[in-house]
């Protein structure tokens, strides 16, 4: 009798990159007056004890607008050691038809069908040295100089990681159906059938189908089981 079509396509994509050094960042925005020059610089290249580490340290400002325009030299410094980029993307489809097929003395028999495709992407590019652990020792050496550092901090931030790239796929579809047998009777206010079926393909774990039947029974109007 009547029916209502519903349809959905979405794409979404995130990219998560990590391009800051944290112990450059820490530094450079650790900025003071060299006494003898008069100059603000990188607290740590006034420590003769970290000064060579950090040679070419330039100060940055984080707090007055876009640091790459306000202080170019230390936004340089800053991001000049890339760890890692990971992409992320989703793309959807769905399509829903639901309605009434036709009507029973007890009501309308009620149908919904519908299907879905999903497929996910991850790209991961690093360029961290595998062979630099995050250890007590690589830890201490790593953020020397660097003030108010935790002794838990991680070395790489996240993690020292590779590369990884793949995608995975699902598609599904499902049938529902609602079938009215007495209403308005005694001890049968509302008696009603209904059954659904799902088959779900994952393109890692192969084919999957789920089903169920039910049953809706109303004998009086406070109870319904």
């Amino acid at each position: 009798d009547d029916a209502a079509l519903d349809a959905l396509i979405r794409s979404r994509a995130d990219t998560v990159y990590h391009p800051v050094g944290t112990c450059r960042m820490g530094n450079d925005a650790d900025a003071v007056v060299d006494p003898s020059t008069g100059q603000i610089t990188c607290r740590v290249l006034l420590d003769p004890t970290y000064a060579s580490q950090y040679a070419g340290c330039k100060p940055i400002d984080v707090l007055h607008g876009d640091p790459s325009k306000s202080t170019p030299e230390g936004y340089a410094y800053a991001t000049g050691t890339s760890r890692y980029r990971a992409s992320i993307r989703q793309d959807s489809f769905a399509v829903n038809l639901s309605g009434s097929l036709f009507d029973l003395p007890a009501g309308p028999v009620d149908f919904a069908v519908g299907a879905e495709y999903r497929k996910q992407t991850l790209n991961l590019t690093s360029n961290a040295d595998p062979s630099l652990l995050d250890t007590a020792a690589e830890r201490s050496a790593y953020f020397a100089g660097l003030r108010g550092v935790p002794t838990t901090t991680n070395f790489y931030w996240l993690t020292n990681v590779g590369t990884a790239h793949g995608s995975l796929n699902v598609k599904e579809a499902y049938a529902e159906l609602a079938v009215p047998i007495l209403k308005d009777k005694p001890f049968f206010r509302e008696l009603s059938v209904n059954g659904a079926g799902r088959i779900t393909d994952y393109s890692t774990s192969g084919t999957v189908e789920t089903w169920k039947v039910g049953a809706t029974w109303k004998p009086v109007d406070d109870l319904l089981l």
